[in-house]
């Protein structure tokens, strides 16, 4: 894969994509077979992106599955969000089967609006998804390196590399027009950094709680703190975790109680 191209799937847009080695084949034509599990995981793919475009944290994380409760990608859209980037636009998801049995390999393309320019900017991921004994899909956010050298492989050889150099094409034609998107960019990439040191820093220095169904700050700060009245200590403590809304804490979610103010 060209190294433009390698940059474009690594960064453009944020996106996450995998980049790997290996020599596992498949041919273009290997098209899968199946449309009713291929329409469902298109869905499932296109449902994930309806709810990060309207920064549905919990509904995301369900649909990306339980394994991968805040995970980064939706830290970064979330953070995205507040420069300016307003919803995925035009989400085209392809899946191709691969050497397991239930491991199906999803490449999404996508455009994200910006709201300093009047373009669309263009964007791709690479997911390798699983069928679970229940019936549903889930993403896997870190697959193992045989699935990942394989992913790597299927890449190159299936007609992706067309999108791929597309977008390649159309982001480098929107930076050479808004240099402006470069500042941006950089702002959202140091932000994103910053959150997660200080996110490490206070996870060090303080006790965790695994937010349960049901729960809501004023509870966890009433169960955890000794007064519910408390919650906005614990909001501002993972204000960098949970966002904005002190509402959205999905079941899964880790929070940090501070030990001088913990049972």
């Amino acid at each position: 894969m060209r190294m433009r191209t390698k940059k474009v799937l690594a960064w453009c847009c944020m996106a996450l994509a995998f980049a790997f080695a290996g020599n596992f084949g498949v041919q273009a034509e290997e098209i899968p077979t199946d449309a009713e599990s291929v329409q469902e995981m298109i869905d499932h793919v296109k449902a994930y992106y309806d709810a990060v475009s309207a920064s549905d944290l919990q509904k995301a994380n369900e649909l990306r599955g339980e394994k991968n409760p805040a995970d980064e990608i939706l830290q970064e859209v979330l953070a995205a969000h507040e420069h300016g980037k307003q919803r995925y636009e035009n989400v085209c998801v392809k899946v191709y089967p691969m050497e397991k049995e239930e491991d199906w390999l999803a490449f999404v393309t996508y455009e994200l609006r910006v709201e300093s320019i009047e373009d669309l900017m263009p964007g791709a991921e690479v997911y390798v998804l699983e069928k679970q004994a229940d019936g549903s899909w889930w993403m896997i956010k870190e697959p193992n390196q045989q699935t990942a050298e394989e992913a790597k492989q299927m890449i190159h050889e299936l007609a992706i590399d067309e999108d791929i150099l597309r977008i390649d094409e159309e982001y480098n034609q929107l930076y050479a027009e808004n240099p402006d998107v470069a500042v941006w960019t950089k702002e959202i990439q140091q932000e994103i950094a910053e959150r997660y040191t200080l996110v490490q820093e206070e996870n060090n220095a303080s006790e965790k709680y695994v937010v349960k169904k049901g729960d809501c700050l004023w509870s966890i700060a009433q169960e955890q703190m000794g007064d519910g009245i408390k919650w906005t200590i614990l909001y501002q403590k993972n204000r960098t975790i949970i966002g904005e809304n002190p509402d959205l804490i999905p079941e899964g979610m880790q929070l940090s109680i501070e030990n001088e103010i913990s049972r």
